[in-house]
C-alpha cells in the first residue's frame, strides 16, 4: 500500500508541504544523479579494461569481472526481439516506469522510508541502464559475476544491485506493512 500525503483542503499547509516536497525532490534527485554517475563510471572503466580481456577472478573465482553487452532485459530477456520492439519497451516503457516511480517516492508518506529508498534505488538503477542503453545503441554494459561450487549467476552491473536491493527493500516493506495491518485488524 503506498501511503502519500493528502492536501490541505483549507491551503493552510500549502507552504510546508511544498518546501517538503521540494526538498525530497532535491535529495531524490541529488541521490539518483549521484548514483547514475557511480553506474556511468564504473561501466566505462569495464568497457575500457576488460572488453576483449580475459575474466579477472577474486577469491578462488566467487567474484568474476568479465565485460558483456545485454541488449535485453535481465539474464538477456527480450534480447531477440525485434529492435524496435526492444527500444519501445526497454526505452519508451522503462522510461514512463521510471518517471512514474520517482513521483511516487516524492509523494510517499515520510514515516515510510523503507518504501521511499526502496523506489530511489530502483530508479536510479533503472535511469544507470535506461542512459546506458541510450548512449550504447541499445545494450546495457554488464560486467560482474558471482558464483559458487560451480553455480554462478548472469553477468550484472551496479544499477541492476540497486534495482535488486530496492525490489527487496519494498518487499520487506510490503510485508512491515500486512503485518502491522493484520495485527491493527485483531484489535
Amino acid at each position: 500500500m503506498v501511503k502519500t500525503r493528502a492536501a490541505s483542503n483549507d491551503g493552510s499547509n500549502y507552504n510546508m508541504n511544498t518546501q517538503w516536497t521540494a526538498r525530497r525532490v532535491l535529495v531524490l534527485s541529488l541521490f539518483i544523479l549521484g548514483f547514475v554517475g557511480c553506474d556511468q563510471t564504473a561501466k566505462t572503466i569495464a568497457r575500457s579494461s576488460l572488453a576483449g580481456a580475459n575474466p579477472i577472478s577474486f577469491l578462488s573465482d566467487a567474484i568474476r569481472l568479465e565485460y558483456a553487452e545485454n541488449h535485453g532485459a535481465f539474464l538477456s530477456i527480450g534480447s531477440t526481439l525485434p529492435e524496435d520492439v526492444r527500444g519501445l519497451l526497454f526505452i519508451g516503457f522503462v522510461g514512463l516506469a521510471l518517471v512514474v516511480s520517482f513521483w511516487v517516492a516524492v509523494r510517499t508518506h515520510h514515516e515510510q522510508q523503507l518504501q521511499v529508498w526502496g523506489l530511489a534505488l530502483i530508479t536510479a538503477g533503472g535511469f544507470g541502464n535506461l542512459l546506458d542503453r541510450l548512449l550504447n545503441n541499445g545494450a546495457v554494459v554488464d560486467f560482474i559475476s558471482i558464483g559458487v561450487a560451480g553455480l554462478r549467476t548472469g553477468i550484472f552491473n551496479l544499477a541492476d544491485i540497486a534495482v535488486t536491493t530496492g525490489f527487496f527493500a519494498l518487499v520487506v516493506h510490503t510485508f512491515k506493512q500486512m503485518r502491522n495491518d493484520h495485527s491493527g485488524n485483531l484489535s
